[in-house]
């Protein structure tokens, strides 16, 4: 479920540079409806509970009685199909043979009222298990949004910080050319500017594994 969340938060949150520009900014009220919306885990066990309440409806249903008719198709007597009509002779019969059995179970009251007490408590636990379910998204949704939100927030900082760094560096390097600074302060800088694309790749790298 985290990979899930990390997915959709990423679509979610604007601020990442070169790569989310277009992306929507919403709320995390905005986000919990949205996700928890489309969270396959929350699906399944939301739809469990309606299966669980017609378990109950289930429960207080009768047995359907069960009918069984059993004839013979061909009298090897007379040689005959269908060989239907008045038996006349027992000990050599002509006629056919029909067999008509009815059965109905009957359950006891008490045993009833057992399995639907027993299909309720299995809609009480699925409902428990569905709250459950939606507190750890709301959770982990809302851990996640706090971080990306944090590390966007500190990857913008970084970027102003290389913008200025950039500027400062050419500016740097048109005095270098007038000869009015060392080398090595623009050295200094450069170094400095590597160190920023760096920490900018961390934190890129960081956002996409949190």
């Amino acid at each position: 479920m985290k990979r899930c969340i990390i997915i959709f938060m990423l679509l979610l949150v604007n601020g990442i540079p070169n790569y989310a520009q277009d992306t929507l900014q919403l709320s995390l009220v905005q986000a919990q409806e949205q996700f928890i919306k489309n969270n396959f885990t929350v699906i399944a066990q939301k739809f469990n509970i309606p299966i669980a309440e017609a378990g109950i409806q289930q429960a207080r249903l009768w047995y359907n009685p069960s009918l069984f008719f059993e004839t013979n198709l061909y009298n090897g007597y007379t040689h005959k199909v269908l060989p239907y009509g008045k038996q006349t002779d027992l000990l050599n019969p002509n006629g056919g043979v029909f067999n008509l059995q009815l059965q109905q179970v009957l359950s006891l009251t008490a045993s009833r009222s057992k399995l639907v007490k027993l299909a309720e408590s299995n809609v009480a636990l699925q409902q428990e298990a569905f709250e459950d379910v939606m507190r750890n998204a709301r959770f982990n949704l809302a851990q996640t949004y706090g971080n990306l939100v944090s590390e966007q927030a500190k990857l913008r900082m970084l970027n102003e910080e290389k913008n200025r760094l950039e500027n400062l560096l050419e500016a740097f390097r048109a005095k270098l050319k007038l000869g009015v600074i060392a080398p090595y302060e623009v050295t200094r800088l450069e170094l400095e500017q590597k160190v920023f694309e760096r920490s900018l790749s961390d934190l890129n790298v960081q956002i996409a594994q949190d």
